[in-house]
């Protein structure tokens, strides 16, 4: 029983949680279960898109109308198409509508905020494999070419002017508009620039020989790319992990949950400005009440309204980006 005092829509979010939470661990199986399975299933890939379509259902609840939730292949310019994607949360209005053999869609990277890995139980070993795979769908939007001016959000859109307005009043502003639009998309060094990544699981296998905080840091073999880490891992059964920085309070450090790896935009622990720096890992054990959940919810629903979705340009995906060669006639 949740406390008088608890607001109405924090009790529907926990009830929509707690919901959540027991579709995906006790009424998918229930409704998959087979005896005669090896792995206790039957239609396997069914049960897994099952448990793919209450993550959206939830977290659709809870997102923006300018979002949508989809799944299929992210592609960016002249690129190989990503590894399949159970969840991709996309601008609804700047999307095309792309659908490849098989029913598949297709998303392009500029239009896409965040992508999530739906699982069962993971090993310790398959958790650094999903860890891998986001990564490397992360790095392609990091590495993707910007030749507008964001078009969404709309705190975006206007810090975005407000940039380039300080650029002209520096007399920085004969660069063209290419030359600009890219001097702002620096995700490397701003991480809300980023694609937003998760896994939801049900379990993980931790090693049994270390505890929480070695198994964290066990979770990447190379402190590289810090920017391309995860946001967030949900384990229903166990908990969240996400991130903090902290900042001084006298000689005290004060804890700031944040969404990101890393931290560049305040003054961190007496670090200037503009200076990524590696983030804290932050675990919220699972509860009875299930605020693990919706914190996953509320946090990755504010992080990924930050991220600055472009236009779509068809010819930035095209097999002649420079250009076809046009012939020209003069008006007779």
């Amino acid at each position: 029983m949740l406390p008088q005092h608890v607001s109405p829509v924090a009790r529907l979010a926990l009830r929509a949680a707690t919901k959540f939470k027991e579709d995906y661990i006790e009424l998918s199986k229930d409704i998959f279960r087979s005896d005669e399975a090896r792995n206790g299933l039957h239609h396997a890939a069914e049960f897994g898109r099952y448990r793919e379509q209450l993550l959206k259902s939830f977290l659709g609840a809870f997102l923006p109308n300018r979002l949508a939730i989809g799944d299929g292949f992210v592609t960016p310019p002249m690129g190989k198409l990503s590894s399949q994607c159970d969840v991709i949360i996309y601008e609804r209005d700047a999307s095309p509508h792309l659908v490849a053999e098989g029913g598949r869609a297709l998303f392009p990277i500029e239009v896409c905020v965040a992508v999530g890995e739906v699982k069962s139980k993971l090993s310790f070993g398959e958790l650094q494999l999903a860890l891998e795979k986001l990564r490397k769908t992360k790095k392609m939007r990091a590495e993707m070419k910007v030749v507008t001016f964001p078009i969404a959000p709309v705190e975006v859109v206007i810090s975005a002017s407000a940039e380039l307005k300080e650029c002209v009043e520096f007399n920085l502003g004969l660069w063209n508009h290419l030359e600009a639009a890219a001097s702002m998309y620096q995700p490397a060094e701003r991480e809300d620039q980023n694609l937003v990544t998760f896994i939801v699981c049900e379990e993980i296998e931790w090693p049994a020989e270390k505890d929480l905080s070695h198994s964290f840091n066990s979770l990447y073999t190379s402190a590289n790319d810090l920017h391309l880490r995860h946001n967030f891992i949900l384990s229903l059964k166990q908990g969240l992990l996400s991130y903090f920085y902290g900042v001084h309070e006298g000689e005290e450090i004060r804890r700031i949950p944040y969404p990101y790896p890393v931290q560049s935009r305040h003054r961190v622990i007496g670090i200037e400005d503009n200076i990524p720096i590696a983030c804290g890992w932050r675990w919220l054990p699972a509860g009875d009440k299930n605020h693990h959940i919706m914190t996953f919810a509320a946090e990755l629903i504010h992080a990924v309204g930050q991220v600055p979705v472009y236009q779509f340009d068809p010819q930035a995906h095209s097999l002649e980006p420079q250009g076809y060669a046009f012939e020209y006639f003069p008006f007779s």
